[in-house]
């Protein structure tokens, strides 16, 4: 998948190892704990550098919220603002090191664990950036959908039945957005792929829609 041009035929293109028609668990897990452990020192080495670097900008973050609006706020603006703009990009690098190892016939300098690869989310950083906001955009909808939901019911009728709304309609809510970062979570490792198309976000988004059709619930 070199051509620089986007064509949703590539997904088809031999680029990883053959995935079985059906998959299970015991199986994902089984090859997953195979990379882990065949590359153990590099993943590690690789996370330790990115909490290195995280750790101390959450610790930050969390003092300025704690400062502007207080400890114990739902709403923290700082550590939002943090974890989409600086630390989503860092969390992409080891996942694309791990799947760079488990891809067949890679180059032999692909996934070497270099710096260039644990910081490979900022290599397209407005593309990840906007992968992030559109994700993050679906989400707070939903729980905004359902809390105007709640509100209108205890408003109108009363304090019990906006929390029976809340209950009601916050459970599946919730249920469908793990299901949609499910369904979208690979779209930031598709637009960083260094052998990849360099798609768009909302190409990568569609291609990540589309490469876990028929998985979505066993990844779930």
């Amino acid at each position: 998948m070199t051509d620089p041009q986007f064509d949703e035929r590539d997904i088809g293109a031999p680029q990883w190892p053959e995935i079985p028609r059906v998959l299970d668990v015991g199986l994902v897990f089984g090859a997953a704990n195979r990379v882990l452990m065949s590359n153990y020192g590099t993943v590690i080495g690789a996370m330790r550098i990115v909490v290195l670097l995280a750790g101390p900008l959450s610790l930050v973050g969390g003092y300025i919220d704690a400062k502007l609006v207080g400890p114990n706020a739902i709403i923290k603006p700082v550590s939002m603002l943090l974890g989409v703009f600086v630390l989503g990009p860092l969390y992409v690098g080891p996942a694309m090191l791990v799947a760079m190892r488990y891809r067949a016939g890679q180059d032999a300098g692909e996934a070497s664990g270099s710096i260039e690869t644990i910081i490979i989310g900022y290599s397209r950083y407005p593309t990840v950036i906007a992968i992030a906001l559109i994700i993050s955009a679906i989400n707070w909808g939903l729980i905004i959908a359902v809390g105007l939901l709640a509100w209108a019911a205890t408003t109108g009728v009363g304090l019990l039945a906006g929390g029976l709304v809340a209950v009601v309609l916050g459970l599946p809510t919730y249920v469908f957005m793990i299901y949609v970062y499910v369904r979208l979570g690979f779209a930031m490792l598709l637009s960083v792929d260094p052998l990849g198309t360099r798609p768009t976000a909302l190409e990568a988004i569609r291609l990540s829609w589309e490469v876990t059709s028929g998985h979505a619930w066993m990844l779930f």
